[in-house]
């Protein structure tokens, strides 16, 4: 299958989302997947290290993460829907 193939085929399955909390999702997913293809995979990198303080640094200062429990619900609720 080709690229464009594929990002047809992407396009539709996104255009049929309905759900804000899903496509919210989705996106923070490309997001975190694009942002990890420009870095290089070194781990003595500058660029890795920055990144990695970087992270912290936001977990720290505002975590947006949920708990081990919330997310056991919330596997919970997908696998049931």
């Amino acid at each position: 299958m080709s690229t464009t193939d594929l990002k047809t085929i992407m396009h539709r399955r996104i255009d049929q989302l309905t759900d804000e909390e899903t496509v919210l999702d989705l996106f923070e997913t490309i997001n975190s997947f694009l942002e990890g293809r420009t870095i290089p995979f070194d781990s003595n990198s500058p660029e890795i290290m920055a990144q990695l303080k970087q992270s912290l640094s936001n977990v720290t200062t505002n975590p947006s993460g949920i708990s081990t429990e919330e997310l056991a619900t919330k596997m919970h609720q997908w696998r049931t829907r």
